[in-house]
């Protein structure tokens, strides 16, 4: 059976329909937004100016090698509190731009 509901004399809406997109639709944005193709500050070996490859990968190094480190040393310790842990901001996680 069918639901529909009528938004006008003339349309009417069908939610089983309306519910099965809107499922397909936030499916695909997941998968989609689970996908990663670089890390922040991964581009240095691109870029021409010799400074610039410097400090981007300056940061590259510091944000994926002593700021992992101590995100994870504190992650520990929250989870050992008791407290949550957010892991979505972890170096590794972190894009150049939005993927979707």
């Amino acid at each position: 059976m069918m639901r529909i509901v009528r938004v006008s004399a003339s349309h009417s809406f069908n939610v089983d329909i309306a519910l099965y997109s809107l499922k397909y639709q936030l499916s695909l944005a997941m998968t989609l937004g689970s996908l990663r193709y670089d890390k922040l500050f991964d581009y240095s070996v691109n870029l021409v100016d010799e400074k610039a490859k410097v400090l981007v990968k300056k940061y590259y190094d510091e944000l994926h090698g002593e700021v992992n480190k101590r995100i994870i040393k504190r992650n520990r310790k929250r989870q050992l509190e008791g407290k949550f842990i957010y892991p979505y901001f972890m170096p590794q996680w972190l894009t150049n731009s939005i993927q979707t």
